[in-house]
C-alpha cells in the first residue's frame, strides 16, 4: 500500500525517512479521519482538510520543523506538559520527517502525543510527487 510513497521518500530523503513515511501517513490519516488510498499523492496531497479548533483558551504551544529530531521534539512536548498545556492546545507546523536520524521514532512520538499537525513542505512534496520540498537546500 505504501510502497510507492516509501520509494519516493527513500530517493529524496534517505532510508530513515522512508521507513517512517508510511507511519506518518497513517498518523495523518488517523487524526484527520480520511480514508486510506493506494495512491500516495492522494494519501498525503489529499489531506487538505481544515479543522476548526474553536476558541483555545489558555496557553497554546506552536512549534515547527521537528525534522526527525527526536530529542528536540521530546523536549518541546515535555515543556508543554510542564506548563500544563494539553495536547489539544499544541500545534506542530509540519516537516516532521527530514534531515535528522530518528525519523520513525519522531513520528511515533508525534502520533502518540495526539497533538495537531499541519502538513509542511516535506509532506507536501511527498504527497504531490514533487522533485524536492522547495526549501532551496542543496
Amino acid at each position: 500500500m505504501f510502497q510507492e510513497l516509501t520509494h519516493m521518500a527513500r530517493a529524496r530523503y534517505g532510508r530513515n525517512v522512508a521507513r517512517s513515511t508510511s507511519l506518518f501517513a497513517s498518523s495523518m490519516h488517523y487524526y484527520s479521519s480520511h480514508r486510506y488510498s493506494d495512491n500516495p499523492s492522494q494519501m498525503l496531497g489529499g489531506l487538505r482538510r481544515s479543522i476548526d479548533l474553536g476558541l483555545l483558551e489558555g496557553p497554546v504551544l506552536i512549534f515547527g520543523g521537528p525534522y526527525s529530531n527526536l530529542e528536540a521534539t521530546q523536549r518541546i512536548l515535555d515543556c508543554a506538559i510542564k506548563q500544563n498545556i494539553p495536547p489539544s492546545h499544541v500545534i506542530c507546523t509540519g516537516d516532521v520527517v527530514a534531515y535528522c536520524s530518528d525519523a520513525t521514532e519522531t513520528v511515533r512520538l508525534i502520533q502518540e502525543s495526539r497533538i495537531h499537525v499541519l502538513k509542511g513542505n516535506i509532506e507536501e512534496s511527498l504527497g504531490n510527487s514533487l522533485d524536492d520540498c522547495g526549501c532551496g537546500f542543496e
